[in-house]
């Protein structure tokens, strides 16, 4: 009734693209945070809504080039976002890739928000003198709680889980190693055929020019035998 009413109001349609996503049809709502998008592409909210439930459709080309809209210009999207710390836009495309299979590419998103965990347990060791220094002892209370449940961030949990049931996956079914070696030598096989083919052109080539050289030679010399007769 509301949407019929008034189509273009951009806080309905993503109403419904997050009754889609809790209902677990993201394609849905995928496509509805898309068109709520369109009709306002300068809001950062639904450029990020977006985004995130295009990652969550496993879009992951399609959610950085959304994000790309917001970033520096000129670096690309993924590094400008890890050079941030954006780690709900890393946490859902290590879970994307997960998905597809790329475990490759979700290890690495996983590494990279346990790479900004430590970045944060290292600056806070200028803030030890600072809270002393300036007696703000309430925040260095807060501080020192903080370092003991830093890793327990919903953040840090959904990657490091992510990344033990990749690891569990590649475990319980690694890489076949016949199949590896098959592709390994039809890549090498490949190679190997092309070296003796280009070798065989180049030797006919050379048997082809020596044959005219020599042929260039005797007629030269008959010429020469025609002048000395006359």
């Amino acid at each position: 009734m509301a949407l019929d009413h008034t189509p273009t109001l951009i806080e309905l349609l993503v109403a419904k693209a997050k009754i889609y996503k809790h209902a677990g049809n993201v394609y849905a709502a995928y496509s509805w945070a898309a068109e709520a998008q369109s009709l306002d592409t300068a809001d950062r909210y639904v450029n990020s809504k977006c985004a995130k439930y295009m990652l969550r459709a496993d879009k992951i080309m399609e959610a950085e080039d959304m994000c790309s809209r917001f970033t520096r210009e000129g670096v690309p999207a993924m590094e400008n976002l890890n050079e941030m710390q954006c780690m709900w836009f890393q946490t859902e495309c290590a879970l994307a890739y997960q998905r597809l299979g790329n475990y490759g590419e979700a290890l690495k998103k996983c590494h990279e928000i346990d790479r900004h965990f430590s970045a944060i347990i290292d600056d806070q060791f200028d803030f030890h003198t600072y809270c002393m220094r300036k007696m703000t002892l309430r925040s260095y209370v807060g501080l020192l709680r903080l370092e003991d449940v830093l890793r327990s961030h919903r953040f840090y949990q959904r990657a490091a889980r992510c990344a033990i049931e990749v690891y569990l996956t590649l475990y319980d079914k690694p890489i076949e190693e016949d199949r590896l070696k098959t592709k390994l030598k039809r890549i090498y096989g490949s190679c190997r055929t092309e070296k003796l083919r280009n070798k065989q052109r180049k030797a006919h080539e050379s048997r082809r020019q020596q044959q005219k050289h020599q042929q260039l030679k005797k007629e030269n010399s008959i010429q020469a035998a025609k002048q000395v007769i006359r």
